[in-house]
């Protein structure tokens, strides 16, 4: 199969999500019921996940448009023009009720277990998508885990998500027939060709992706678009649900397979 050039394209995007107005505070610790505490620094500004998303887009992109729906008070007013001022173009929508608010309080050690849970997540996700790939049982976040806010319970969350992702990161590079797949993608394509109506190493048509590899397909797109370690899962599939190496009769006989 005759190689071709690569091209960029320019990518739109947009984000619809919701924006809160919140004010945050610094405290030396967190108050309990009916106690009283008092900041050492405060501020106030935009946040909200979907606000969030946006501007981080704007970043990697280069632009994004946000819709949302903000109250037509004071408030909803200086969250559009701040959010503007970060990049996104934003299009609200305008409601009769007031733009929603809330209060962050920030503790010393709260940038720390901030860090904490966002890496907690980024290793849970990776352990939770290589599971789905691998045709495996997802590993349950437990309660507690999602509530703690305890430094040492935070670190110790996170290194066991690392250890796992870690882990199954790695058996993820040789599914059962590695050998195989990495056999018939020498007589297939490149890992990476686009062209319809067969994408990828294994050159997987669109039904077959949808069949064995659907997660994948609304993830990320076709095949091509796919690890080579995601795209031979695919085929994992395919084979253990009683397929074997058929549908690739010609590659898979000329590597001695069938």
């Amino acid at each position: 199969m005759a190689s071709t050039g690569w091209h960029t394209a320019s990518v739109r995007v947009a984000v619809v999500g919701h924006v809160e107005w919140v004010e945050f505070a610094r405290v030396d610790r967190f108050p309990g019921p009916g106690d009283i505490v008092h900041s050492t620094e405060w501020w106030e500004e935009p946040a909200g996940s979907g606000a969030v998303g946006a501007v981080q887009l704007h970043k990697l992109a280069g632009g994004c448009t946000f819709f949302t729906a903000l109250g037509k008070d004071a408030t909803g007013k200086q969250a559009h023009l701040e959010l503007e001022a970060l990049g996104p173009s934003v299009k609200a929508a305008r409601r009769g009720s007031p733009t929603r608010r809330a209060v962050t309080l920030i503790e010393p050690n709260g940038e720390l277990a901030e860090r904490l849970v966002e890496a907690i997540r980024k290793h849970r996700a990776a352990t939770w998508h290589w599971q789905r790939v691998m045709g495996k049982p997802r590993w349950t976040a437990t309660y507690a885990e999602r509530r703690t806010s305890d430094l040492g319970r935070l670190t110790a969350i996170r290194d066991r998500w690392t250890r796992r992702a870690t882990r199954l990161r790695r058996r993820a590079q040789r599914p059962p027939h590695r050998s195989a797949w990495l056999c018939i993608h020498r007589h297939e394509g490149r890992w990476k060709d686009p062209h319809a109506p067969y994408y990828g190493g294994l050159q997987m048509s669109r039904q077959f992706q949808r069949a064995f590899g659907r997660y994948l397909l609304h993830l990320k797109g076709t095949a091509n678009t796919w690890t080579p370690a995601e795209q031979m899962w695919t085929a994992e599939r395919a084979h253990r649900a009683g397929l074997g190496f058929h549908p690739w009769p010609n590659t898979a006989r000329a590597c001695g397979l069938l």
